[in-house]
C-alpha cells in the first residue's frame, strides 16, 4: 500500500497490487499518522479490508466421467453422478448442469 496526496491534509490509500479473494479474502490495515509539531504527536488505527468476490473462477470437474448404460432399462434410471466445484462465493460459485443435445 502507499498513499497519495489529494489536497492539503487529505490522502488516498492505494494498493500497488491486484487483490485475489481466492488467495486472501481480508487484510488488516494499520495506519499511522504524525504531525511535525514540537513535540510530534502520533496516532494509529487499524481497520479490516474485505475483498468482494467477482465471478473470475471457472467451474472445475473432479475428473473425466464414463458411464455405461444397459439397454431396455426402466425410466428414469440413474446412470451415474458428476460433481463440479467453483471457488467463487455465493451466486458466483453456484453451478447449474445441463445436457445439451447435439
Amino acid at each position: 500500500f502507499y498513499h497519495e496526496l489529494i489536497r492539503p491534509n487529505y490522502y488516498a490509500i492505494k494498493a500497488n497490487q491486484n487483490f485475489d479473494r481466492e488467495s486472501m479474502s481480508s487484510y488488516q490495515i494499520e495506519l499511522h499518522a504524525r504531525d511535525f509539531g514540537q513535540p510530534s504527536l502520533r496516532r494509529s488505527m487499524t481497520f479490516e479490508l474485505n475483498i468482494t468476490d467477482i465471478n473470475d473462477q471457472i467451474p472445475q470437474f473432479h475428473t473425466n466421467y464414463t458411464f455405461d448404460l444397459i439397454e431396455n432399462n426402466r425410466i428414469p434410471t440413474i446412470i451415474g453422478q458428476i460433481h463440479a466445484y467453483d471457488n467463487d462465493q455465493g451466486l458466483n460459485g453456484q453451478i447449474t448442469y445441463a445436457i445439451i443435445p447435439e
